[in-house]
């Protein structure tokens, strides 16, 4: 049997739904046509207006689609974090670069770093969204998955609660770097799947710069 026809009766008998309406679609996709259209780009005025003082340590920021509550991007980061779905971290992380592969090129990105759960947290979960999207991004790239250079050395737990102030305390130190001679003078890019005030990807960004990195781009799926 050919992988189309298979694939066509996999989801013909397992079917997938949209992860937003929940209506029967391919299980490649995880939203439907309309959902999908829901979905926003963030422009680079959008970015400027919602990440106006951008860490000292980051150079520059990639970022997808704009976060709205109770929207299909949401669903999608949800399902991404909590819901085991590997495939769609790795269907994001391609996404990611087909929209930036001209930006990614002229970088000049020496290796991609996918920010760290602590130890704790990553065997509950039993993953990390962020090494998936980094792996996507890598595949259409082929720019190398670097998640051996920095380790989280606490648990921090949430910080949805947390004012933009206490996040940034919150995550104050909570990184370390293990391989010092790898991280001089390159640059990285460096992925998590939303962006809210900016702190934990900051403070992953200060440990890769106090560390000799020469350049380092946050690069996210989406921007809240």
């Amino acid at each position: 049997m050919n992988t189309t026809l298979l694939n066509g009766l996999i989801d013909f008998i397992v079917p997938s739904s949209c992860l937003y309406c929940c209506n029967n679609i391919s299980g490649s996709l995880f939203l439907c046509p309309e959902c999908r259209k829901l979905l926003e780009y963030a422009d680079p005025e959008y970015i400027r207006t919602h990440y106006p003082s951008p860490s000292q340590y980051i150079d520059s920021l990639l970022t997808l689609y704009k976060f709205d509550k109770d929207k299909p991007i949401q669903a999608i980061l949800h399902e991404i974090k909590y819901g085991n779905k590997f495939k769609l971290a790795l269907l994001l992380g391609q996404e990611f670069a087909e929209k930036f592969t001209e930006t990614i090129s002229l970088l000049k990105i020496d290796g991609i770093v996918p920010v760290p759960l602590f130890h704790s947290k990553l065997a509950e979960r039993g993953y990390n969204q962020s090494y998936y999207l980094a792996k996507g991004i890598s595949r259409k790239s082929g720019i190398k998955v670097k998640d051996s250079l920095m380790k989280r050395t606490r648990f921090t737990g949430t910080q949805t609660m947390l004012s933009r102030g206490e996040r940034i305390q919150n995550v104050a130190g909570a990184f370390k770097s293990i391989r010092k001679s790898k991280i001089e003078s390159n640059i990285f890019l460096l992925v998590d799947d939303v962006l809210t005030t900016g702190s934990t990807i900051g403070e992953c960004a200060k440990v890769l710069k106090d560390n000799g990195a020469s350049k380092v781009i946050a690069g996210t799926i989406a921007i809240a």
